[in-house]
């Protein structure tokens, strides 16, 4: 996560989705940089994580009035990346490796909560959670992850200049089918992802989130609210 004064920007960094990269090609330019990804990391801590944070901010800088962005990525590619990522050689040793079990039968383990950590569970509606805080998207500007480039060219915007950003971090190329789920593991997992499924086909249809439009927030919260009645 990236805080930068002159700008009045906040931006945070939601796992899997190109965080890495952009935390590369912009931490030099940071007033304030959350970093670390075990023991404690702050790298990816969440708008309400960041509550306590934020308070002090506000009061170290009272005529700052800060616009924070993040990117979403659609969840089921979410979840592949999160497999993939798991896949590789350097974690065989790891009780975290998922190289001898096909993507459908990782899914299918945390759908039945059957031999995965249980905190694998929360990875359902995760974006969703760390997007929202009583039933309303808390982050100024989301950007769907299959529209990168617009991301980027808010940041040109934001920075007045072209940021290089690198392929860093990245999860090993999936192969083919490699991502594929049965149809009764893909059916139960909709039903346990719908908020994020939802929220990120609208993010898709509107191109970005913008809290400055009245329109998209109404949207939103509908859509919020629909799945929370649900």
């Amino acid at each position: 996560m990236l805080v930068f004064v002159k700008e009045s920007l906040i931006i945070y960094s939601m796992p899997k989705t190109g965080t890495t990269s952009i935390d590369q090609a912009l931490a030099n330019r940071s007033t304030i940089r959350f970093s670390g990804t075990k023991n404690g990391g702050l790298k990816h801590i969440s708008p309400n994580g960041f509550r306590k944070w934020e308070k002090a901010l506000e009061k170290q800088y009272p005529d700052k009035k800060f616009e924070s962005c993040c990117v979403m990525r659609e969840p089921i590619e979410w979840l592949g990346s999160w497999y993939r990522y798991r896949t590789r050689d350097s974690l065989k040793n790891n009780p975290r490796y998922l190289g001898n079990i096909t993507f459908n039968q990782f899914v299918k383990n945390i759908c039945n909560g059957k031999g995965v950590n249980p905190q694998s569970k929360n990875l359902f509606n995760f974006q969703s959670r760390f997007l929202t805080r009583e039933n309303k998207l808390i982050i100024n500007r989301i950007f769907p992850y299959d529209k990168f480039q617009l991301f980027i060219s808010y940041l040109n915007n934001k920075f007045n200049t072209e940021i290089n950003v690198p392929q860093t971090n990245v999860s090993p190329v999936s192969k083919s089918n490699e991502l594929e789920l049965e149809s009764d593991t893909s059916e139960k997992l909709q039903q346990l992802i719908s908020l994020d499924s939802n929220i990120y086909k609208k993010l898709m249809e509107l191109d970005s989130y913008d809290s400055s439009n009245q329109n998209h927030v109404n949207a939103f919260e509908g859509i919020i609210n629909k799945n929370t009645k649900a």
